[in-house]
């Protein structure tokens, strides 16, 4: 979606892919690499001192223990270097990231009554077909609307539909 209204350059990242062999840099540039963009660091630096890029990294928690301290510094280092670098990071609570002075830590609440039906309707590639899934949903499988309380359930949702 951020990609479709131009305003930032998406750069999804799954963190539990760092490794020692594949540094968080790594990853970044492997990231642009499966969107057959060939990045080095130059053309990084310009993107991020743009302010054009948004770093989405999933799943700090998932980061191997021997590596999140580490992880946690690359990261909190980009951050200063590069003010005009959007980064979002998601993780389970507890984590050693949400002491970080570099972000803002907001806790999701559960999706609440038919809230999921708009999740749907904003992840469905077609609004007939959001609206039979949600119909499916409602009439024939109505032990499943209790599953969806979170985006996260509602996406796995989606995608298995699909």
């Amino acid at each position: 979606m951020e990609l479709s209204r131009g305003e930032y350059i998406p750069l999804y990242l799954e963190l539990r892919k760092i490794s020692k062999a594949h540094s968080l840099k790594d990853r970044i540039f492997a990231a642009f690499e499966s969107l057959g963009l060939k990045v080095d660091d130059p053309i990084f630096e310009a993107l991020a001192d743009s302010g054009k890029l948004l770093l989405l990294l999933d799943a700090f928690d998932e980061i191997p223990d021997e590596l999140k301290a580490t992880v946690l510094t690359d990261i909190e280092d980009l951050a200063s270097a590069k003010p005009d670098l959007r980064i979002v990071i998601t993780s389970r609570p507890h984590q050693n990231i949400q002491v970080s002075n570099h972000f803002l830590v907001v806790a999701l609440d559960n999706l609440i009554g038919a809230e999921y039906k708009n999740v749907i309707m904003k992840l469905a590639s077609g609004q007939a077909w959001a609206e039979n899934l949600v119909s499916h949903i409602e009439k024939r499988a109505s032990h499943i609307r209790e599953m969806l309380c979170t985006p996260l359930m509602v996406s796995l949702l989606v995608l298995s539909y699909k």
